[in-house]
């Protein structure tokens, strides 16, 4: 629904913008801005007809009553430094009215999501792609970030340097990679499906980003909002997970959590 025009890629079928606000209503208010069709941007296409509507519009405290929320985790099984916090994010979620699922446990069939194989694809030709069209750079491919990390080691090569030989190692061809990709798209979509539609729940939530990739395989949508803080005082967050296109959906249930739980505090400046 963004597009992803001039931001550096990482994996084309996994890239994903979004806002980053102070609250939930902000981002919503930069979500109205920023969505559209770019023509630069295969992957907006689906928006070239989308009716435009108002993601702040019916933002209120109610947004959670009757709502049908599974928690992607059991508070029993939590460590003691955020056993509370997730204490605190079930009983949040109740107070506002929701209906919840405990300790929903995602099943993923024998061919899984294969995350590994499309990153290294991806990224070398997402990357190659990208630097070819740059103007004044000194490196225009992965290839020759590779050599150029290589002659000052100490200092290039601390970070993430064997994971991007790997991808330019990569011999997958591409009629594999689409077959990957479809296959772990589907696999994703059916296991999400399987809780957010044939169960009929509004949300799935999670702590920090325990089962994150999941959605964005599936390309479903997701929204973090504060979920308070650890004993060591580290912020905790609680994210939601909606079905394809219902990101308004999800920045309601957001919304309520968020009016609830007033989590967020202000940093001392």
């Amino acid at each position: 629904m963004v597009s992803r025009t001039g931001i550096i890629p990482l994996a084309e079928t996994l890239d994903t913008a979004g806002p980053m606000a102070r609250t939930v209503k902000d981002a919503a208010t930069l979500f109205n801005a920023m969505i559209g069709y770019d023509e630069k941007d295969v992957m907006t296409e689906k928006m070239k007809d989308k009716e435009r509507i108002d993601y702040t519009k019916d933002l209120s405290i109610d947004g959670l009553k009757g709502k049908k929320i599974g928690l992607l985790f059991s508070v029993d099984q939590q460590d003691e430094n955020r056993k509370a916090v997730a204490e605190k994010i079930r009983k949040d979620l109740q107070d506002a009215g929701a209906i919840l699922t405990d300790n929903i446990q995602i099943q993923l069939s024998a061919e899984g999501v294969d995350n590994l194989q499309t990153l290294e694809y991806e990224f070398k030709h997402n990357v190659n792609d990208y630097l070819s069209q740059q103007k004044n750079v000194p490196v225009k491919s992965l290839e020759e970030i590779i050599a150029f990390n290589k002659k000052d080691s100490k200092r290039r090569m601390k970070y993430g340097q064997t994971l991007i030989e790997g991808s330019e190692k990569s011999v997958i061809t591409k009629e594999e990679f689409e077959n990957v990709v479809q296959t772990s798209q589907e696999n994703a979509r059916k296991e999400l499906d399987r809780y957010l539609v044939e169960k009929g729940l509004d949300a799935l939530v999670m702590i920090n980003n325990d089962e994150v990739l999941l959605s964005a395989v599936a390309g479903y949508p997701e929204l973090a909002v504060p979920a308070g803080y650890d004993k060591n005082g580290e912020p905790i967050g609680v994210v939601f997970v909606g079905k394809q296109f219902g990101e308004k959906e999800l920045f309601n249930i957001g919304y309520a959590y968020e009016q609830q739980s007033k989590n967020r505090k202000l940093p001392s400046l």
